[in-house]
Formats: C-alpha cells, sequence, structure tokens
C-alpha cells in the first residue's frame, strides 16, 4: 500500500504518493480517464420532403464528442438495417481523447419504405439508454397490381347484390374508372338502367386501396361479360380486367420452398438415371458389355460353335439345289434351273 506523505512550505499543501519501500515513484501508472458520454446523434440526409420509389438516398449518422466513441445502429422503425451500409469512421478531435464516430448509409428507395422513419440509434457505455436521431420517409409511385393477371371474382349469385373489389397500391391516392360495355363510371356515377355504381376508393392503409364496383342484382348477362377498371396518379396508370363467375373459387395448391427444392432435385437425378442408362447402351459400358451382336445364331445352337460358310448356309430349305448345273447357251452359261422337290 502506498504511504502519503504530507509537507507544509510557504502555506502551501503537497501531496506526494511513494510506492512501499521505494522511493522511486517513476513506476507509477495514471489512471484511466472515465467515460465520456457522447453528443446526441445528428442524422444528416437531402432537405427535399418527398422521394420517388427507385431514388437512392445517402445519409449519415454522426455522433461526437465519446470517449470512447459511441457505437452506430441504423434502423427502418424497430427493424435493424445490415445492407447498404459503409464502414464506419472514427476521428479524434484536436487536443483532446474524445472520438467522433460517423457512418455513411446507402439505400434504392422501395414502396414499402414509405411512411417509415430512418433511424440513427447512438449506444454508449456512459449513457443509461440509447440516444435517437430519425427522418420520416415520403416514398411516391404509380399504382401497382397486388396480384398479376385477369382477376375473377368468385362465390356470386344469380339476383344478388354483387361487389367487384379490386385491391391496388398507390401513392399519392388513385382515381378510379370503370367501363361496363359502353359505360363509364366514375366514383359515385351509376349506371344508365341504375344498377352498377361505382364507389370511391377505400383506403387500406401503407398505401393500399380497394376498388369497388356495386352491382344492385346480378344478372346472367352480368356473368358474361369483362368489367375493365383504369387506376391513374400522377406518377401513373394501371389496368385490369374483371370477370365475375357463381362457382366457389378452386382451391389452390401452395408448396412450400422444401417442396419446390425437392421435387427440382427429384427430376434431375431422373434426368442424370436416364442419362447414364443411355450412354452405358450406346458404348456397351457396365452391365451392357456383355452383349452379343450376332443375331444369326439359331435357337438353342451352341453359341460357341463355329457358324459355318455363308456359302452352305444358303438355300438351307432344299439344299440339293443350291448348286444347280450350269447350261452352255452361247457364250453365256446360266444356271439349270431344277423344278423343286421335297426333301
Amino acid at each position: 500500500m502506498a504511504t502519503l506523505k504530507l509537507q507544509f512550505h510557504s502555506f502551501k499543501l503537497r501531496c506526494e504518493i511513494f510506492p512501499p519501500n521505494n522511493n522511486n515513484n517513476n513506476n507509477l501508472t495514471p489512471p484511466s480517464p472515465p467515460s465520456g458520454a457522447p453528443s446526441p446523434p445528428l442524422l444528416l440526409a437531402p432537405p427535399q420532403p418527398v422521394f420517388k420509389e427507385g431514388d437512392v438516398l445517402q445519409a449519415q449518422c454522426v455522433v461526437a464528442g465519446g470517449r470512447p466513441a459511441a457505437k452506430i445502429t441504423w434502423m427502418l422503425d424497430d427493424i435493424q438495417v445490415v445492407d447498404g451500409l459503409h464502414q464506419p469512421i472514427i476521428t479524434s478531435e484536436p487536443g483532446s481523447d474524445l472520438k467522433t464516430i460517423s457512418q455513411n448509409i446507402t439505400r434504392h428507395l422501395l414502396a414499402d419504405d414509405g411512411n417509415r422513419r430512418l433511424v440513427c440509434k447512438a449506444e454508449h457505455e456512459a449513457m443509461d439508454q440509447p440516444r435517437f436521431a430519425q427522418r420520416q420517409l415520403q416514398v411516391i409511385y404509380p399504382p401497382k397490381r397486388t396480384e398479376p393477371g385477369p382477376i375473377t371474382i368468385f362465390g356470386l349469385k344469380l339476383g344478388a347484390e354483387g361487389r367487384l373489389n379490386v385491391t391496388v397500391r398507390a401513392n399519392p391516392p388513385p382515381y378510379v374508372e370503370w367501363t361496363v360495355g359502353d359505360q363509364r363510371l366514375t366514383p359515385l356515377r351509376v349506371s344508365e338502367d341504375g344498377t352498377i355504381t361505382a364507389l370511391e376508393p377505400e383506403a387500406l392503409g401503407n398505401g393500399y386501396y380497394n376498388c369497388t364496383l356495386l352491382l344492385a342484382h346480378i344478372a346472367k348477362e352480368d356473368v358474361e361479360r369483362t368489367y375493365y377498371l383504369k387506376v391513374t396518379n400522377d406518377l401513373g396508370a394501371e389496368e385490369f380486367a374483371v370477370r365475375l363467375s357463381t362457382m366457389d373459387e378452386p382451391a389452390g395448391v401452395e408448396l412450400g420452398t422444401g417442396a419446390i427444392v425437392g421435387i427440382v432435385i427429384a427430376v434431375l437425378v431422373l434426368l442424370v438415371a436416364v442419362f447414364l442408362i443411355v450412354f452405358a447402351k450406346a458404348t456397351d459400358r457396365w452391365c451392357f458389355g456383355g452383349r452379343s451382336h450376332r443375331t444369326d445364331i439359331p435357337d438353342g445352337a451352341d453359341s460357341e460353335a463355329p457358324l459355318p460358310p455363308h456359302d452352305d448356309t444358303k438355300g438351307s430349305e432344299n439344299p440339293s439345289h443350291d448348286h444347280g448345273d450350269y447350261i452352255s447357251n452361247g457364250n453365256a452359261k446360266h444356271p439349270e434351273k431344277k423344278p423343286d422337290t421335297a426333301v
């Protein structure tokens, strides 16, 4: 334990600390400075209030005056972001041991980013709880489909009221126009016979809208026709073809990722097996290597016996007529033809 020595000189108090049994104080290690809490985080981003889908957002979070440097985490609402992050940069302030940390983020904005908060969270051992800096994102985009291809509304009944509901996504809010035959209906307009009404788009939240065409009672001709919907806003338009059906919606078969992977692997294994069989058969390999190509061995004959000459086997049905005598007729000789006789 160190010895504390107090001396009075000219009314000044001096404190000296000596290691035990040692008058040399050069071996003392100064204590580490205490942790210093940094300043609140600062989020730097473009000043524009609204972005378009596909725009590239570049932002920076700066946390200054920490001992040691603070930790920065980026989030969208409460979800941590790991894509598009740059390497953090730590610098020392001139004449001080305080550290400043900064980190940039680059993100291609999506429709899903609309109405979300881009958050920079700063954490430090000298703070009881994290501190935050945030920026609200506004992303606009043209109308979008929520499902591809033509739309069929199932489960309607003849003579009953029918609603044609089409869900779209758009920001800013969309304008809708229905086409029924040669009539065009905008919201709150009614068809000439008073049986069909176009309703105002219903906001469902997060840029989704429900566009509805109301049929007072469904007739046979309503089921046979196609209804057309056009959805527009300041950034673009999207068109839909809608049909009605009095049948129940068919049950779809949904395959999970594991099932799809299993099917693909099974098909590949089958293709490889077929290829190996064809290859082995064509090159006389493996189990096809012992095949004989001789097709002129009679049934029951010894496969090891030598085959007779071709001339000896010709005309085996009537061997006595195989070699006919030649008859001279002038300069040419022709084989004498003899009538076939039973053997």
